[in-house]
């Protein structure tokens, strides 16, 4: 709502310098609205200038490849520094590899068990296939997981 009084307000503004016409503001129970004309409740308004910040003139695309190409002076990282860089990601990685190992054992674990267990609230069929496919979401979501992060790790 404040955005389309801004724009309402720009608008009227932009209008109201073109045709030097002043503007009213008028407000009739809640609602406030912007006219030309007075009318009961209504009082002028002194917008003042608006201010229009243009944009620069986008170059071509042969442009804009020629200076990519011819003018590279974007900083480069020594050897040294991205070697740390992917150490310290390589880290970070095989300890988040070796949660989710870990996570992907206990989820295995409760799948078996609980495949082998039928609760007492499942009386009907339904509710216990539901229970276990639970648990193999979870085991597969962790093996995913893993897939991922060894797929993340291959990249270094």
């Amino acid at each position: 709502m404040k955005k389309v009084v801004f724009t309402l307000l720009v608008s009227i503004g932009l209008i109201s310098h073109i045709y030097a016409a002043p503007v009213y503001r008028c407000i009739v129970g809640k609602e406030v609205t912007f006219t030309n004309k007075p009318g009961n409740g209504c009082k002028a308004v002194n917008l003042g200038p608006i201010s229009v910040i243009g944009t620069e003139k986008s170059p071509s695309r042969t442009t804009k490849n020629a200076n990519n190409t011819a003018n590279n002076n974007y900083p480069k990282e020594s050897a040294a520094e991205n070697a740390t860089r992917n150490q310290g990601r390589r880290q970070i990685l095989e300890a988040e590899l070796a949660n989710e190992q870990k996570a992907l054992a206990d989820a295995q674990k409760a799948l078996t068990e609980g495949q082998a267990v039928r609760n007492g609230n499942e009386k009907n069929y339904a509710k216990y296939q539901e229970r276990v496919q639970q648990l193999q979401n979870a085991v597969s979501d962790r093996q995913k997981n893993i897939d991922a992060i060894q797929k993340e790790i291959s990249r270094l």
